[in-house]
């Protein structure tokens, strides 16, 4: 077998010269292609083999004294033909190209990205000098030259590719093809950081110049992770052809198919693994249902191939995650809310567009599941019908999941004011109701509003509490909230993982209508845990030593009461 490199190689030349694994993608020409357009946006998530994709197009299209044409003899494409164009093969390596990189374009201040722009257009026209060879004008010498040395105008950067792609196509008396990869990073950056109209200012006339109405581009290849609409970058462009996670094209081109993920198990020896692989980076849906295809992540299935099939959270190693804590940290407490019942493995109905506004994340909670959508936070099982922009959301696997407990475990933590959250589960154990009161109305305070909380169900506002539990200590306790027990449904029950030698224990939570009734409001909580019988679930499982708590809340004060059950239980014995 061919190996998997231990850097997790994203260049195609790279990738084969070296004979490494590789999963032939390349049909995706043809796809894109016969969709019809000349500019194509292709979105997905982040390590999802869009750097790798965009390789193998500049491989398959660039004019090169090199012949390339090796790559793709044995691969999918090269016996295949357009219905108009004729066979793929005779497009390889005719085309002058223009590649431009823009992941790491992450800077914090609009000047620093500048600066990264410009150094990034700098490189690509010193990769083509050679065209100051030829006879081409004095001003445009000087520009050429100007971009190099980093001495130009911004008005000569923001002109600069339409000017490349105009003297490359005269250069080969050909059009030009523009390549250009994670065009959505700076801007996510520039959202994060507070300078989104200074990107938006520089990359529009940038993009509108090489790709709207320019006479000598043969085609464009844009990726990214999202569609972000209404900051024009793509406006007037009649050749578009957006292909996002929802589209029926390229649906099992990024990404592994589970026929794909079994050979590579196979031919590395690794197949008793694949139960537990599927489990943890399988799930995420591409196209339209019933017709979409599962794809398992490529980042985490090469990692975990690397490592001889040992199960880590490897994307989220991949990256820093800064825009999910920006975007989870200022979400309101309904957003909040409804990521608990994702925990729980149950599904949301939301309404989901195809495009983002960014600075619509600032005060629109449905533009956060698009977000968490498009980016692989989420996935989708169902879409309520053709048009309809209702999808049924889910977490796709066991490493999202993990990623956002690890997340919401930091943000839990960094919210009890420094205290430990180990401390709480102590004094949870211990039955030191003054200290789960202390840190508990520590946490309500630093991350609760008053205008968070609906009038209607104050009580599911408290469900933040559990959320950060779920995150915190879920590897000591299987901990479950609104479920059926005795006769009714619990708040929240604790139950050790490890041994039934220690305590259980249970939450159930209520709010007060005036301050003076919190006394009473605890008592009615820890009577309806008796009355309903909400232990029996405990006892099932072998526990008998278990903590009765009633949390009662009014406003942001709380007041925490607790029975022991276990004394309890011998009194009556």
């Amino acid at each position: 077998m061919a190996y998997i490199s231990s850097a997790g190689t994203d260049n195609l030349k790279s990738l084969i010269d070296k004979g490494e694994y590789y999963v032939d993608k390349t049909l995706a020409i043809k796809e894109m292609l016969e969709a019809g357009g000349d500019v194509f946006l292709m979105t997905r998530p982040r390590r999802f083999g869009k750097t790798l994709m965009l390789t193998m197009l500049q491989y398959f299209f660039e004019k090169s004294e090199i012949p390339t044409d090796y790559l793709f003899k044995n691969k999918k494409i090269w016996n295949q033909a357009h219905p108009t164009l004729g066979p793929y093969k005779d497009m390889q390596g005719k085309y002058p190209v223009i590649t431009l990189n823009f992941k790491d374009i992450e800077s914090k201040t609009w000047p620093e990205a500048y600066e990264k722009f410009t150094h990034n257009i700098a490189r690509e026209f010193k990769r083509h000098d050679y065209l100051l060879k030829d006879s081409i004008s004095t001003t445009e010498r000087t520009n050429f030259e100007n971009i190099i040395n980093r001495t130009a105008t911004r008005a000569e950067y923001e002109e600069s590719i339409a000017s490349l792609s105009g003297l490359l196509s005269q250069h080969h008396k050909q059009k030009t093809i523009f390549l250009l990869d994670e065009y959505d990073v700076p801007i996510h950056a520039s959202y994060v950081h507070g300078y989104y109209e200074d990107i938006i200012a520089f990359m529009k006339p940038l993009l509108s110049a090489i790709l709207k109405s320019n006479v000598t581009l043969a085609y464009g290849f844009i990726t990214g992770a999202l569609h972000i609409a209404k900051a024009g970058l793509f406006t007037g462009l009649n050749n578009l052809n957006v292909f996002t996670i929802t589209s029926t094209v390229l649906t099992d081109k990024f990404g592994f198919t589970d026929q794909e993920v079994k050979t590579m198990l196979a031919d590395a020896n690794l197949s008793e693994h694949y139960t537990a692989i599927k489990a943890w980076y399988n799930g995420y849906h591409m196209g339209i249902p019933p017709d979409d295809v599962l794809i398992y992540n490529p980042w985490s299935i090469v990692k975990c191939l690397q490592s001889k099939g040992h199960i880590l959270p490897y994307w989220a190693n991949s990256s820093n995650n800064l825009l999910l804590r920006r975007v989870l940290g200022k979400a309101d407490t309904a957003t909040k809310i409804e990521l608990e019942q994702l925990l729980k493995e149950n599904t949301l109905t939301k309404e989901i567009d195809a495009s983002l506004i960014m600075p619509a994340l600032d005060y629109d909670a449905s533009s956060v599941w698009t977000l968490l959508l498009f980016t692989g936070y989420v996935t989708y099982t169902a879409i309520k019908g053709p048009g309809s922009r209702e999808f049924s959301l889910t977490l796709p696997n066991e490493e999202i999941k993990d990623i956002y407990f690890t997340l919401l475990k930091s943000i839990f933590s960094s919210s009890i004011s420094g205290n430990p959250v180990h401390n709480l589960l102590i004094a949870l154990k211990d039955g030191d109701t003054e200290s789960v009161q202390e840190l508990v109305e520590d946490f309500v305070v630093n991350t609760m509003s008053f205008f968070d909380i609906p009038e209607k169900t104050p009580e599911r506002s408290y469900h933040l509490f559990v959320l950060g539990l779920l995150a915190t200590l879920k590897n000591d306790y299987d901990i479950k909230s609104n479920r059926e027990s005795g006769h009714g449904r619990y708040d929240v029950r604790f139950i050790p993982r490890h041994t039934t030698n220690t305590r259980a224990f249970i939450i159930e939570f209520k709010v007060a209508k005036t301050l003076e009734q919190l006394a009473t409001a605890a008592d009615e909580a820890i009577q309806q845990i008796i009355d309903k019988d909400y232990i029996q679930e405990i006892n099932d499982r072998g526990f008998n030593d278990i903590l009765l708590y009633g949390m009662a809340f009014y406003k942001k004060k709380v007041l925490v009461k607790l029975d022991d059950h276990t004394a309890t239980q011998k009194q009556k014995n």
